[in-house]
């Protein structure tokens, strides 16, 4: 289906400013476990494959790539980063950070701790002086843990971050970087 898109873009000339992938582990966490467990593409793969579709017609370049999916720490992003997103969007993390309890009812308007409701009276358990500075301080810490972890790799940019940067265990006595691990255009 994204291929068609691709094709699309080329005949039309028209392209985004941006795409976000988002992985099948779920952003919130609010999806049943089956299906963040066991459907859909996980992200690596998912920012993989996009990413590959634009260098292959030649507009990477021109296009932003945004990923989306259980990215809750400073690791998750440098990751991600490294396979080709250009940014992260964090929803679980977030809300996590605002006091959610990941209860499951985000689609039943009744959580509990007033994160995901239109309710009033439960939006009343969510005090919004206290956990600004709860969400402030993980956004904050994230990126510093982020930023150090750049700096790790002896890198002053984080654009400059690749997938042979990251490596992976695959076995017990093996361990790849993601570019051995993921084919790149």
């Amino acid at each position: 289906e994204f291929l068609s898109i691709c094709k699309a873009m080329l005949k039309s000339n028209i392209l985004p400013d941006f795409i976000t992938v988002d992985g099948a582990e779920g952003g919130t966490g609010a999806a049943p476990v089956e299906y963040s467990n066991f459907i859909g593409t996980p992200l690596e793969a998912g920012l993989v494959f996009v990413h590959n579709a634009l260098v292959g017609i030649n507009v990477r370049h021109k296009i932003r790539l945004i990923c989306s999916g259980k990215i809750t720490n400073g690791f998750d992003m440098l990751k991600n980063i490294a396979l080709g997103a250009d940014l992260c969007n964090s929803a679980r993390g977030m809300m996590m950070a605002t006091g959610c309890i990941q209860s499951k009812q985000c689609n039943a308007n009744t959580c509990p701790t007033g994160v995901t409701t239109q309710s009033r009276r439960l939006q009343y358990g969510l005090v919004v002086e206290e956990k600004q500075h709860n969400v402030a301080n993980y956004h904050k810490n994230t990126m510093k843990s982020f930023l150090e972890m750049v700096g790790a790799l002896g890198l002053d940019d984080p654009t400059d971050l690749k997938p042979f940067h990251i490596m992976r265990r695959i076995a017990q006595d093996e361990v790849r970087s993601f570019n051995n691990i993921y084919d790149y255009l």
